[in-house]
């Protein structure tokens, strides 16, 4: 049942977009005056073929290859390495723990296997239900580019329903005269649905646009906000646990060993849970009092990661 509801999904957003489009296209688009732009409408066909043709690149390309995790596992290694904070070089280096026992691949740093693709992805942010497949190293700037495309398309739609309404309110303002006290909710009513086809048509695509954006560009910021933190979507409550140990105060660090201790009455405890050496407290180990004292090694800046995500180079 829960797979053929994911196959559903991406039909779902087809349907949706392409009703949307028609809706827009053949009752509101060739009312306006700009439409008879060249430019224009040269933009708005650039901007649908790119969002369509991300769309299907998304559904059909894989987040990350099987062949090439296996071939240049060092070389994934070297890229994403132990951090010995959320990830620890001893867990890969155990037998039992080595290999992903779902698929038999050798695991990594930030890979995980998805329970709905049933396979490893590296670099893996999250599954997404509307493309049915994971977002990874390999398909991310992809998703990325996508997500801008479609915030451009609501955009513009909902400036061009906007400007349709104005319009249309403008050339024939004297035929709601008899509104012109009542209150605004049943103005916006008659204005939009009493009036005539096209006005209902518009005023639904506005408020549908509208807060489809408003959604679309939270999720955007979240995604541009890990990439400032250098991390993934799946990766977020490991922080979280990180930064509610910092703020109990009861994350320590031992330089010399370049170890992570979780405090528990007088002794500390790794936080790598296959290592169980506790030790007390003392001067080689000082508490993490912010954050922003942890030296994240998958963050080399907005800019780098950025480009890490939208270059994804293979390693050699």
């Amino acid at each position: 049942m829960a797979s053929c509801v994911l196959h559903v999904l991406p039909a779902c957003f087809v349907g949706l977009f392409s009703g949307c489009c028609a809706m827009f296209f053949g009752g509101v688009y060739p009312s306006l005056g700009c439409s008879h732009s060249v430019v224009l409408n040269a933009v708005l066909s650039v901007v649908l073929t790119n969002n369509c043709l991300l769309f299907l690149v998304l559904c059909a390309k894989s987040p990350s290859c099987p062949l090439h995790q296996q071939r240049h596992h060092r070389a994934y290694q070297a890229l994403f390495p132990p951090n010995e904070l959320i990830y620890f070089r001893q867990h890969y280096h155990d037998p039992t723990l080595a290999l992903c026992s779902k698929c038999l691949l050798p695991t990594l740093p930030r890979m995980l296997h998805c329970k709905h693709c049933d396979r490893c992805v590296l670099d893996f942010d999250h599954h997404c239900y509307w493309i049915n497949n994971c977002v990874g190293y390999y398909n991310y700037k992809y998703f990325l580019v996508f997500i801008l495309n479609l915030a451009a398309i609501l955009c513009l739609s909902v400036y061009f329903n906007f400007l349709f309404l104005r319009q249309a309110y403008s050339a024939n303002s004297a035929a709601y005269a008899h509104v012109a006290h009542s209150p605004l909710n049943y103005k916006l009513l008659v204005f939009l649905v009493v009036s005539n086809k096209q006005n209902e048509v518009a005023g639904i695509l506005l408020i549908v646009c509208f807060f489809l954006a408003w959604f679309l560009f939270i999720f955007l910021y979240q995604m541009l906000n890990n990439i400032y933190l250098g991390i993934n979507a799946s990766e977020y409550k490991k922080w979280a646990n990180v930064q509610s140990l910092v703020q109990a105060h009861l994350l320590y660090y031992n330089s010399e060993n370049n170890t992570y201790y979780q405090r528990s009455a007088s002794t500390l405890r790794p936080l790598n849970k296959l290592d169980h050496h506790s030790i007390p407290i003392s001067s080689r180990t000082r508490p993490v009092t912010s954050i922003d004292n942890i030296d994240n090694i998958y963050d080399s800046g907005f800019a780098q990661n950025l480009l890490l995500k939208l270059a994804s180079p293979f390693p050699s």
